[in-house]
């Protein structure tokens, strides 16, 4: 049997099954299997039991524009407030590169919604509850951090972005 032939043979198969016809196998004389509605004569074969299929049903129809905001509790579009307050926007940390992110959101987070972290595009926290992630060891350089707020399905409701320095001590001993 081909690739070509298989799915000519899945469809007799289904047509058979589903006429409540018998499906009997046999195996010719170069060692392939042949199916057929009608034993053998010349050859032994044997009835072959289908399974039953499995259905499922399909999926619900959740509609995927990115663009219309999901109502909040309140039944606004969106979130008024929605910023990252921590660390501001184009400022500068100067510490082992240890710092938390907090958003600010208002109204409160709406019981479906979650909130995902992301430095430099990575996700690094997520989807959560917390309105802050603690970040420790970040390298020396200029990021990009935004949150995320998502809805159950994971479908994005609102978006912010601040952008963060780190400045990294560095302890050079004396030369001796």
């Amino acid at each position: 049997m081909t690739i070509k032939t298989l799915p000519l043979f899945l469809m007799l198969i289904t047509a058979s099954f589903n006429a409540s016809t018998q499906i009997y196998k046999s195996i010719d004389k170069h060692g392939n299997a042949v199916f057929t509605d009608k034993p053998s004569t010349n050859q032994p074969s044997e009835p072959v039991t289908l399974k039953p299929t499995t259905s499922l049903p399909s999926p619900p129809n959740i509609p995927s524009s990115h663009s219309a905001a999901e109502p909040t509790r309140h039944g606004k579009p969106g979130y008024n407030v929605f910023s990252i307050s921590n660390p501001a926007n184009d400022s500068t940390v100067r510490n082992n590169g240890s710092f938390t992110i907090k958003v600010s959101l208002q109204p409160n987070l709406n019981r479906g919604h979650r909130v995902r972290f992301f430095i430099d595009g990575q996700a690094v926290a997520g989807p959560q509850r917390t309105l802050s992630h603690q970040v420790e060891n970040m390298n020396r350089g200029t990021h990009l951090i935004r949150a995320e707020v998502v809805n159950h399905s994971g479908k994005v409701i609102q978006t912010t972005e601040s952008t963060v320095h780190v400045q990294r001590t560095i302890y050079r001993p004396p030369a001796p």
